[in-house]
């Protein structure tokens, strides 16, 4: 979803890798996730983690993993909505505060990614 922002409009409905890997190699993006682990990989009150977090180095492996699956993924229909979503943003611009409408749909793409992954159908 990040890379969909930073790509759109300038580059259309398109996930560019190199902004893919900026998007990884972003600390405060390593941030948010990592903090998002944390809550997985803990089990019952004041426990501590289970595993460590990713280091930036395993964010950036992870981003080159993936980088050419983009051109895949970007034709997955939760992930053409969400650009759709983003045309909308744009067109409403002024109108509407904030990418409320994206953060909805967001929530959707969300649910599909982890459904994918699931499944196995994110390999590379």
């Amino acid at each position: 979803m990040e890379t969909a922002r930073l790509c759109h409009p300038r580059l259309g409905h398109k996930l560019d890798p190199e902004i893919w890997m900026k998007v990884f190699a972003d600390r405060d993006f390593q941030e948010a996730c990592n903090g998002l682990l944390a809550k997985e990989t803990k089990k019952g009150l004041f426990a501590k983690p289970l595993a460590e977090v990713p280091s930036p180095e395993d964010y950036l492996e992870l981003g080159q993993k993936h980088a050419d699956s983009l051109s895949r993924w970007e034709q997955w229909g939760s992930v053409r909505a969400f650009f759709h979503v983003l045309d909308a943003e744009v067109a409403l611009e002024g109108l509407a505060d904030g990418p409320f409408l994206s953060e909805l749909v967001g929530d959707i793409l969300e649910d599909d990614m982890a459904d994918q992954a699931y499944r196995g159908y994110l390999k590379p």
